[in-house]
Parts: C-alpha cells; sequence; structure tokens
C-alpha cells in the first residue's frame, strides 16, 4: 500500500506542533498530502450535561454562560491549531492543508481517518486530554487504517531500525500489513515474539516481499492475575535493540480487559519513547 494521503488531527493544545512536523516528515519520506484537521466540538452538546431542565426558569442564564464559555474555548483552540499549523510548515516541502469540522470531536477524526491511509498523532501522556484518548481509540477502532502515534518532540523521518511485536493476531498481521512501506525502507527489520509465539511463518511472509528480518523470542515474564507486564517487557526489548520504530496490533484482548489490566497496548501507548505504527 502506497502512503498517499496523512490526516493529522489537533486539538490546539502543546502536541499539535510536533505532530504536524512529524506529519511532514512522513509526507517528506512518501512524497504524500498532509491533511490537518482540527475537530471544533459543538458548543451546544455541552448543554446535554445541564439535563432536559437547562432552558427552563431558573436555567437560561447558566445555560447561555455554558454555551458562551465553550464557544470561547473552541475559538481559542483553533486559534492555537492555526498557529502550530503556521508554525510548524514554515520551510517545509511537503503537500499540505488544514481544514474544520465541528460537532463530536472523536466521531469527526474517525471519519476523517476513513479517507487516508495512515493517521499521525500524538501518543498519550499523563496530562493528555480525554478527548485525545477517545479520538485515538476511534480512528484505531472506525477508521479502517493504522494510526501513528508520536512521543513528545520526536519527530518521524524514515525509520532504520523496526520492530514487529508479533502475538500472531489478525491485529498483528492488519499491523504488519499497514507497516509495509515503512518495512521496506528499513535498514533493519526484527520480529518479536513474547510468550512462545512462532516467528517462522512471518519471517517467510517478509522474505517474499523482498525483507529480511532477524527473530527475538523471548519468554513472558510471570505476573500476577490483574497485572500484565507484557508492554514493560516489549519497551525493554525496544531499548535494547535501539528501534526507531514499532509495529503492533492494538487491542488484541477484549478492550473490558484492558480497562481493568494494565494491559500490553495502554502500556505501550502511554510509555513508549519511540513512534509506534498500531493497527486494529
Amino acid at each position: 500500500m502506497a502512503i498517499r494521503k496523512i490526516h493529522a488531527p489537533v486539538l490546539g493544545s502543546d502536541q499539535s506542533r510536533w505532530v504536524i512536523s512529524a506529519a511532514l516528515d512522513l509526507a517528506e519520506t512518501f512524497d504524500a498530502f498532509v491533511e490537518v484537521f482540527h475537530p471544533k466540538r459543538d458548543p451546544a452538546l455541552d448543554l446535554a450535561y445541564l439535563g432536559p431542565g437547562a432552558t427552563g426558569m431558573g436555567a437560561g442564564v447558566g445555560a447561555t454562560r455554558i454555551l458562551e464559555a465553550a464557544e470561547t474555548q473552541a475559538k481559542e483552540q483553533e486559534a492555537r491549531a492555526r498557529q502550530a499549523y503556521a508554525e510548524a510548515t514554515r520551510e517545509r516541502t511537503a503537500r499540505h492543508g488544514f481544514i474544520t469540522d465541528v460537532g463530536r470531536e472523536a466521531e469527526l477524526m474517525a471519519a476523517r481517518a476513513r479517507v487516508a491511509d495512515i493517521t499521525v498523532m500524538a501518543r498519550p501522556q499523563d496530562t493528555s486530554s480525554p478527548t485525545l484518548e477517545g479520538g485515538i481509540e476511534a480512528c484505531l477502532f472506525e477508521s479502517g487504517h493504522p494510526v501513528y502515534l508520536v512521543p513528545p518532540e520526536r519527530g518521524a523521518h524514515a525509520a532504520q531500525k523496526v520492530g514487529i511485536a508479533w502475538n500472531d493476531s489478525p491485529e498483528a498481521a492488519h499491523a504488519v500489513a499497514a507497516a509495509m512501506p515503512f518495512l521496506e525502507r528499513a535498514q533493519m527489520v526484527t520480529a518479536i515474539s513474547i510468550g512462545g509465539y512462532s516467528l517462522d511463518s512471518l519471517g517467510e511472509y517478509l522474505s517474499l516481499h523482498g525483507i529480511t528480518s532477524a527473530a527475538h523470542s523471548v519468554e513472558a515474564e510471570s505476573s500476577g492475575l490483574l497485572e500484565d507486564t507484557t508492554g514493560e517487557q516489549m519497551l525493554d526489548i525496544c531499548r535494547h535493540l535501539q528501534l526507531d520504530l514499532l509495529v503492533m496490533g492494538a487491542y488484541s484482548h477484549l478492550r473490558i480487559r484492558q480497562l481493568i489490566v494494565a494491559g500490553a497496548t495502554r502500556t505501550v501507548l502511554s510509555k513508549s519513547p519511540i513512534p509506534i505504527l498500531m493497527a486494529h
């Protein structure tokens, strides 16, 4: 699959500039167009939290103030997103454009992601908004395309050392297929298995695409009932192999378990020091 269109949703936060810069890095590598997209929350949606009596006697003033505050916040966020766009695109050679739309942010991001080859977003941090995390999940589950997550202040130049987190799942297979443009350009590709998954078939598959890969298998560390250390192991391996990019399937286990257990996806999402290409 060729990468021709890159979707880069920005919320007007401090992360916007480096997300746009990373998307432009990829665009310059793959000769692609970057669509920088700012989803604007419809201020009227905030009135839903007031309940059905929001416009009744004594509530009209409160509803008006909430609507005005939401409109002011939306304008400020759009202004910051446009400023980040202007700063990040200065003197860059990749083709790009800026668009906005109004509605529910996660739904808007997923809709734009469906008509792009890949979505570039900021990796969640402790200070990230629920809107960002909701947008990442929406793009992963509802777009049918991969998501490229960028750590703070990290670029996205062509990765030389790429790791594939392989657990023989449909999600991992989808991620490998989506990552082919990256794997074909890499100098070193390492298939990583934690817990005894065979890497032979994956290596044969990659070789048919002209990709030479190494295998790195380790046993899963023992963990408690409500703890999953696979994500930490994966990050340790990434550091040991000095990888530039990790390719992995997202949420291979039931999502409800991911909310209870510190699952591999959530661990890597929140802590990875390198970009992650994920697919579901």
